[in-house]
């Protein structure tokens, strides 16, 4: 009856102290053409190293286009909100790349050439705890997150570093936009997250059963 009782009660604790987190997601509906912050939806967005743009894609709503002018400045983003929070998902719509191969020669002329440039990292403080490299050119459309992107408190989307053996003819080195980022972020209201309906009942055969508990040892 004890370890019943135990179980029980260390459930009605759960339930007490958990509370569902805040799914927020970042459209950039609003963003203005050349910005340096922006917020939405409990998340907020600064850029780094530059600004990034306000646009619209194909379907007229808004994306954040993202440039990469040339190693070692390429413009990246950090999104942060309220507290602690897991990356869920984001958008990636590849633009193009201006990178040239010199790493085999035809005739002397350089081949374009993709390479993974996009690089998204997940930070605890000043730590970098997970990132992901990849070719916008391979990977793209709905770009989901691993387990290691939990309990961040940053998230930065931004660009790799080309090859050494190319270069970049022109800017952007490399081009693309985001949308639709989504987190999961601490409660919105805490104050306000209603009990669950079983609860007094729960709380009630806890009495009972402790009742009993006490009334068996006696």
């Amino acid at each position: 009856m004890r370890s019943k009782t135990l179980s029980i009660s260390a459930f009605a604790t759960t339930l007490l102290l958990s509370a569902p987190g805040h799914a927020a997601t970042m459209t950039f509906t609003d963003l203005e053409f050349l910005s340096t912050s922006y917020v939405e939806d409990g998340i907020v967005a600064k850029a780094g190293l530059g600004q990034f743009n306000g646009e619209g894609d194909y379907d007229d709503e808004g994306t954040a286009h993202l440039d990469d002018g040339g190693t070692p400045n390429p413009v990246f983003v950090t999104f942060t909100m309220g507290g602690a929070f897991t990356a869920k998902s984001f958008d990636l719509i590849p633009l193009g790349f201006a990178f040239y191969d010199c790493e085999e020669e035809d005739g002397g002329e350089c081949a374009p050439t993709s390479f993974p440039n996009v690089k998204v990292s997940g930070f605890i403080g000043g730590s970098e705890v997970a990132s992901m490299i990849f070719d916008m050119s391979v990977s793209f459309g709905t770009i989901l997150f691993s387990d290691a992107f939990t309990n961040l408190t940053s998230l930065v989307i931004g660009f790799a570093d080309p090859p050494a053996y190319g270069y970049c003819d022109g800017a952007p080195c490399s081009h693309f936009r985001i949308d639709n980022v989504v987190l999961d972020g601490p409660p919105a209201t805490p104050a306000e997250v209603p009990l669950p309906a079983a609860l007094p009942l729960l709380a009630a055969g806890i009495g009972v059963l402790l009742a009993a508990g006490r009334r068996r040892r006696a």
